[in-house]
């Protein structure tokens, strides 16, 4: 888990306001994922996001740091019922190589809405994409 205080100074400053209510919600479930520098993963890093309940508004908040130098695919999954407001923050190093791939795969009920960041660094390459099914 993530504190709060520590949060704000990682995080991108939200731009909306779903993305300032998350941020702001003391319920909110904070992450943070590190990728060291200079690793070279041939696997993905997966990150699921399962909802359960689509009767209660919730938030949560991800860092993910990915060093200078580092080579790395992450994939985030979004998977069950949820009303879910996020933030995500991509803080990629110098030089890394990043994919990031967003798979939302929600049942009918979810509503889901997210604010997506990325501070880069010199010389590095990010690659996106964003899929629903």
């Amino acid at each position: 888990d993530l504190a709060t205080s520590e949060l704000k100074k990682l995080a991108e400053t939200p731009q909306d306001r779903l993305s300032a209510l998350a941020a702001a919600d003391p319920h909110a479930v904070n992450r943070r994922v590190v990728i060291p520098a200079e690793t070279s993963l041939k696997a993905p890093v997966e990150v699921t996001v399962a909802g359960h309940n689509d009767e209660i508004a919730c938030h949560h908040n991800v860092v993910v740091e990915i060093g200078n130098h580092a080579e790395v695919t992450v994939i985030v999954r979004h998977r069950g019922v949820a009303h879910l407001g996020e933030n995500w923050t991509f803080r990629i190093g110098d030089g890394a190589q990043a994919t990031v791939l967003f798979v939302q795969e929600w049942d009918d009920a979810a509503i889901h809405g997210a604010q997506v960041s990325f501070e880069i660094g010199r010389d590095a390459t990010v690659r996106t994409a964003q899929a629903s099914f």
